[in-house]
């Protein structure tokens, strides 16, 4: 038999702020940015604070709460400290600070830690779920450390202020157990004090998939509802949105559950540092887009640029635009991987997929959609945890709970989560999805570069793409064509935002189809295949499929860089997937892919549709690629038109070009390649 736990009568703990230079100092940055958006965004703020105000006006004995979801970088602690002006407020975190957490945070690690070994004594992750979820149950009628734990602080701490109550100095707190209505005393002699105001409780980081599991984060959710007191939950993970009992056995009237916050202010400017302030103004009076690009991007990333840009600078004060952004950007990505680790996962490298598919990015008022092949999928929620999507709903959205579901005036609510638009997430685009020195699918942790097909064979297709074929196997034709696209967006980047020579493109966008890591493969000749023009220009860093550079992106062109666009064309075009130099106005398309995936080897009649369709649509045509799992044997009729084969070589990391059909020299005036790829085989592990 196993002895009982002896329960402690009391629990003894001291509240106090970290006392290093690093946690002082960034303290000090996040205050600044927090004044930043008070000043700047008062709109945004005070439409939170109402919120706050109108939920403190009900009479109701159990409040809704507040939830502010988006994914990390975007912002949500800054915001906690932009919520001054009327009340005082408490801030801590959900759960432990570990190392390698954010250095702030070790602000309020005590106040955590104490908070949570309360919430740990209570033992609720031994408790029946249902009774957590629910605060009319019994189990919030008992006494508590957790309900200890607030009403000392009640006790004790001042109300006049109207801000983030401070633990600059030591507090020791004396928590015992108590029940609820020992709480609301507190509360009601907060009320009476003299210029005292009720204050709210912000708990940041809040981890529905820690040990404690959903009952604790549920918990500390209700913990505070149930007293009459309103707290605000900050986080990536949309459970915490989701925490109640849908048992449909009982049934009840709407009313107010939560109130989500999923927008976040534009990136307010902070030049924190000296060497910032001096030496910021002077790039960015050299090279302007760096402004743009810092301005138009989640904070977390924006930082990290700006940091390296001055380090940079202040080495090389005479270093080129390139190599800037390149070194800028190869460092945001580095960061991220090692804090994010968000290709480690596989719905971390599904949601990948589905950023550079740019099929769901949400819409930017300022740019019209392009009508080309986009097809609306949802991320699923953890994109937003594993990943770097937010919410779709674009204001503060009141939602009710009516018969164990979540309603809004417009009807069911879910959480439901999209990408950002390239002008408001520019590094999420130009560094997270790709660039010199991380490729689009490069695993941090197991340090592997995964070829595009890789990740095709193990994310579900049902996940981003409808069949569009019938003759297509499964739903693999959408998939493919899709693969090729990514293929050519993730080669596009691998010399960074120069452009990458067409040679050594094609050399790495061939080895995106290798089955598992990909390498650059070395092509075997079977005879000399003569230079084609375009094997002189190089290939722009590409924005992901249909999508648009910002003008500012584009004009960088004039200053060495070399950007571009790819576009997945709609059918009347007569090819699935092309590229554009922006900077070429005498050409539609740069390069011309065509996707073919049958069950059955691609003959002569299909190759004939291609160049007859290519020729109904694209006057002028010199070169086209096509895709396909196997060639058949085929008796080539277009006499002026060369056709390439290329498939896997016998040695790893090559393979073979063989002519199909190789007109005279003279004669030739326009080239296919057919690329040969194999399926796509499923599989998820």
């Amino acid at each position: 038999m196993v002895p009982r736990r002896k329960e402690p009568t009391s629990i003894d703990c001291e509240i106090v702020e970290a006392k290093g230079k690093g946690p002082l100092l960034e303290l000090k940055r996040y205050q600044e940015q927090g004044r930043l958006i008070r000043v700047n965004c008062a709109t945004y703020c005070d439409q939170i604070l109402d919120k706050i105000d109108a939920y403190y006006s009900e009479t109701a004995e159990v409040l809704p709460f507040i939830c502010v979801e988006g994914s990390s970088g975007m912002g949500k602690s800054q915001l906690a400290f932009a919520l001054y002006g009327r009340r005082p407020y408490f801030y801590w975190l959900g759960g432990h600070v570990q190392i390698g957490d954010q250095v702030l945070y070790m602000n309020f690690s005590s106040a955590s830690d104490a908070f949570l070994k309360c919430v740990e004594n209570d033992r609720v992750k031994l408790v029946q779920e249902d009774l957590v979820l629910r605060t009319e149950s019994d189990f919030y009628r008992q006494e508590l450390w957790a309900y200890g734990f607030i009403r000392v602080l009640l006790e004790r701490c001042d109300f006049k202020k109207r801000g983030m109550i401070r633990f600059e100095e030591p507090m020791a707190l004396h928590v015992t157990k108590c029940d609820r209505e020992a709480v609301r005393a507190a509360v009601s002699n907060v009320e009476k004090g003299k210029g005292n105001k009720l204050p709210f409780f912000i708990l940041d980081e809040m981890p529905p998939d820690s040990d404690g599991g959903l009952n604790e984060a549920a918990f500390q959710r209700n913990v505070f509802r149930a007293c009459g007191l309103l707290v605000m939950l900050m986080g990536t993970d949309s459970k915490i949105t989701n925490l109640v009992n849908h048992s449909t056995k009982s049934s009840g009237a709407a009313h107010q559950w939560v109130s989500v916050v999923p927008r976040f202010p534009s990136y307010q400017l902070l030049l924190f540092t000296q060497n910032e302030k001096n030496t910021w103004p002077e790039v960015v009076g050299r090279y302007s887009v760096l402004g743009d690009i810092a301005e138009n991007s989640r904070g977390r990333f924006s930082r990290l640029f700006i940091d390296e840009v001055v380090d940079v600078f202040q080495r090389d004060p005479s270093v080129d635009l390139c190599e800037l952004l390149d070194t800028a950007f190869s460092r945001v990505a580095k960061e991220t991987h090692n804090s994010k680790h968000f290709l480690n996962s596989y719905r971390g490298k599904s949601a990948q997929l589905l950023a550079i598919s740019y099929t769901n990015a949400m819409e930017c008022e300022s740019v019209i959609e392009p009508p080309q092949k986009k097809q609306r999928v949802q991320v699923q929620t953890t994109g937003m945890h594993k990943h770097f999507a937010n919410l779709v709903d674009k204001e503060v959205t009141d939602v009710s709970l009516s018969n164990k579901k979540l309603v809004t005036d417009a009807g069911g609510w879910a959480p439901k989560c999209s990408f950002s638009a390239i002008e408001d997430d520019m590094l999420l685009y130009l560094a997270i999805l790709g660039g010199k020195r991380y490729s689009s699918y490069y695993d941090d942790i197991d340090r592997a570069s995964y070829s595009t097909k890789r990740i095709f064979s193990i994310v579900y297709c049902n996940e981003y793409a409808i069949s569009e074929s019938t003759s297509a196997p499964s739903l693999d034709y959408k998939r493919y064509e899709n693969m090729v696209a990514h293929a050519i967006f993730s080669s596009s980047r691998r010399n960074g935002v120069r452009g990458i020579g067409f040679d050594d493109f094609f050399q790495c966008f061939l080895g995106e189809f290798e089955e598992n890591t990909w390498m650059q493969m070395a092509v075997l000749l079977e005879k000399d295949v003569p230079a084609h023009p375009l094997t002189k220009r190089k290939i722009p860093f590409l924005a992901p499929p249909n999508a648009e550079w910002p003008q500012c992106i584009l004009a960088t062109n004039l200053q060495g860089c070399k950007f571009g666009h790819l576009v997945r064309a709609p059918n009347k075009d007569r090819c699935d997937v092309y590229v554009q130099d922006v900077d070429n106005k005498n050409e539609k398309a740069m390069l011309i892919f065509e996707c073919k995936y049958r069950k059955e080897r691609i003959n002569i009649g299909v190759m004939k549709g291609i160049v007859d369709g290519l020729n109904s649509e694209w006057e002028g045509w010199e070169l086209v690629v096509v895709f396909c799992v196997e060639l058949a044997a085929v008796d080539w009729q277009h006499k002026s038109i060369g056709c390439v084969r290329i498939s896997r070589g016998e040695t790893a990391g090559t393979v073979i070009a063989r002519w199909v059909f190789q007109p005279e020299q003279e004669n030739r005036k326009q080239l296919v390649i057919v690329i040969e790829t194999g399926e796509i085989t499923s599989s998820n592990t």
